[in-house]
């Protein structure tokens, strides 16, 4: 039979341990940054389009909705 001693050590390093995998598991689970841009043709402030972004551990999307800034690659941005 082990001691309380014992016991009382193995049962804390198991909680511990628990806890980690909880947090390793909640981050790796939960998006990590999100960004959501409106956008207007050069010269107007009318903002007709916008971008959204979200990024997590393993992937992410990226969602354009008429941005002329951004859907024209190589293009300079005024």
């Amino acid at each position: 039979m082990p001691s309380a001693k014992k016991l009382a050590h193995f049962l804390s390093s198991a909680g511990l341990c628990a806890a980690g995998v909880a947090v390793l598991g909640y981050g790796m689970s939960t998006d990590w940054a999100n960004a959501f841009l409106d956008c207007a043709p050069s010269g107007t402030d009318d903002f007709t389009g916008n971008s959204t972004l979200e990024t997590g551990l393993f992937n992410g999307t990226e969602t354009k909705l008429k941005c002329p800034r951004i859907d024209s690659p190589g293009k300079k941005v005024a």
